[in-house]
């Protein structure tokens, strides 16, 4: 991760404005003649191509994707010219978190006397290529939260930090209610750990643009 850090510190051109302090901080004891090295022996195509072959088909955990990637990172590794001194398969028994393919998430919007307004729609649209039409693309949801249905009134939470959600608490009763956050400032998960100490009963997630472009 650290040499990640670095790559993307060194390697990318630099903005008008300052990097975080923690990018100093991590970069303030490395030799930049090491890190110029590495760069220079970086393919940044066969990068793009190890991308595009990771990436070509959904793999979530036990998944035949899931089976394809590892066999494809065992061959990369195990390859005596280009990969490591020793790679192994290794198999864990772990609790995995599944969503219902026959009973997706789903969110509509009602009237006070229950009549359905909106309801949204389960497929993101895709506006980029074929790659989202895979079936085995798996629809967003929490791993490991509890099954469920609720309801209550919408509140806009920012992203969803304690912070945000401790402010919006000083002029509204958040019990009962649904918080919807924009991505940023703090994980998926933790977006709903922040809002249950309020009686936050839901929280839905989207994408601003803005932080984006």
């Amino acid at each position: 991760m650290g040499v990640g850090i670095l790559i993307g510190h060194y390697g990318i051109p630099k903005s008008s404005s300052p990097p975080p302090s923690w990018v100093l901080e991590v970069s303030k004891d490395v030799d930049e003649s090491f890190i110029e090295t590495f760069l220079s022996e970086v393919d940044n195509l066969r990068i793009q191509d190890n991308l595009k072959e990771l990436t070509k088909v959904p793999h979530m955990a036990t998944t035949a994707g899931d089976e394809q990637t590892v066999q494809y990172m065992l061959k990369r590794w195990q390859d005596p010219e280009s990969g490591l001194d020793q790679a192994w398969r290794e198999e864990y028994k772990v609790y995995l978190s599944f969503p219902d393919p026959k009973n997706p998430n789903k969110v509509t919007v009602v009237s006070p006397s229950g009549e359905v307004l909106h309801t949204v729609q389960e497929k993101e649209k895709n506006y980029t290529n074929s790659d989202q039409n895979d079936p085995d693309v798996v629809q967003p949801y929490a791993a490991y939260s509890p099954a469920g249905r609720v309801k209550g009134k919408l509140v806009y939470a920012n992203q969803g930090k304690p912070s945000d959600y401790l402010r919006l608490n000083q002029t509204v009763d958040l019990r009962g209610t649904i918080a919807i956050t924009r991505y940023g400032g703090a994980g998926r998960g933790a977006k709903a750990i922040n809002a249950a100490p309020y009686g936050v009963v839901g929280v839905l997630v989207y994408t601003d643009p803005l932080d984006i472009n």
